[in-house]
């Protein structure tokens, strides 16, 4: 009875560590490097037959993001909880921190954004300071060849939150298009 056990045991946990090596084997969370001064939006297309393998440095996938801020990959979006950190990258791979602010759609009796802390940012980094904003998670659409996911963000000074996010989301809409005419 004992031994029946114990290769139950062992079977149950076999199948533990396979299927973890399975599922940790692509990384989920990413680096994104910005070219230095670069605002506005930026669109990562998944699954592109045209698109680069992104890099994979300690354990994390490196989004090197063009200067138009569209980026193509060849592998595939993933879903779950993903952190992400995105830096700054200028001609000599120096990297600079941004931070990512969340904009809740709540705005101080200034009228300011509140962040995620559901404090008021200052009013210099409200006029100056440049964010991370409006991340979102993998979405897609389809296209007569099959369906395409992406995920989204913009960078750039708070005060210009509502317009850039306006700005993504027409531009998405022309690469939507884009798929529609060309496939």
């Amino acid at each position: 009875m004992n031994i029946k056990l114990f290769l139950f045991g062992l079977i149950l946990l076999s199948m533990l560590v396979v299927s973890s090596c399975f599922f940790f084997r692509y990384p989920r969370d990413g680096i994104y490097l910005i070219p230095k001064g670069y605002t506005g939006d930026v669109i990562i297309l998944f699954n592109q037959p045209d698109g680069v393998v992104p890099e994979v440095e300690n354990g994390l996938y490196v989004y090197k993001i063009p200067e138009n801020g569209i980026l193509k990959v060849k592998i595939k979006g993933r879903t779950g909880i993903v952190n992400k950190s995105y830096y700054y990258v200028d001609k000599n791979n120096e990297m600079q921190k941004i931070e990512y602010l969340r904009i809740t759609g709540d705005i101080d009796p200034s009228g300011r954004p509140k962040d995620k802390f559901d404090g008021a940012i200052n009013q210099d980094e409200y006029e100056n300071g440049i964010f991370v904003m409006n991340a979102g998670g993998l979405g897609s659409f389809d296209t007569k060849s099959g369906r395409v996911q992406f995920t989204t963000f913009t960078v750039g000074h708070p005060k210009d939150s509502i317009r850039l996010y306006d700005k993504m989301q027409m531009r998405l809409t022309e690469i939507q298009l884009g798929f529609l005419r060309d496939r």
